[in-house]
């Protein structure tokens, strides 16, 4: 069974892991309520995602939305990360995360895909780093107590 055509299975269940981890994430943000920032987070994802798509159409105008989406998305969560007063080491890893993928976003959009493996790396393990901050802080520790 595949849920990506054209994947092997464990990249298919890595994939779905990754969609739950992210939906857990949004779910238990404190972001999400505060329209003042969710806003302009969710803006840069749209052009993220728009960007993405005019560069593979190639189409004029994706390396710009990329760019400004990029900037969008790390001004933004630094700004929200620099209000937040009882910072975590989930707001840490999520900080990290973000910033990995926003200088993802950047090199795509200014054509400086050499560093680019490196820096989708890093971004990972920041992800997963995160995720399982995330679920030891919201499931398991909670348990322990």
């Amino acid at each position: 069974m595949q849920l990506i055509p054209g994947s092997s299975f464990l990249t298919s269940i890595l994939a779905a892991f990754t969609a739950l981890g992210l939906l857990l994430l949004f779910w238990h943000s404190t972001i999400r309520r505060n329209a003042y920032f969710s806003v302009p987070l969710l803006l840069a994802l749209l052009g993220l995602n728009a960007g993405v798509l005019l560069i593979i159409l190639h189409w004029a105008g994706g390396s710009q939305l990329l760019i400004s989406s990029g900037l969008l998305l790390l001004l933004t969560y630094s700004w929200w990360f620099w209000r937040k007063t009882p910072k975590t080491r989930l707001d840490y890893l999520k900080l990290l995360w973000i910033a990995g993928l926003g200088l993802s976003v950047l090199l795509l959009g200014s054509g400086q895909r050499s560093i680019l493996p490196y820096v989708s790396g890093a971004t990972t393990l920041g992800f997963w780093a995160m995720l399982l901050e995330f679920i030891y802080v919201t499931y398991l520790k909670r348990r322990s107590k």
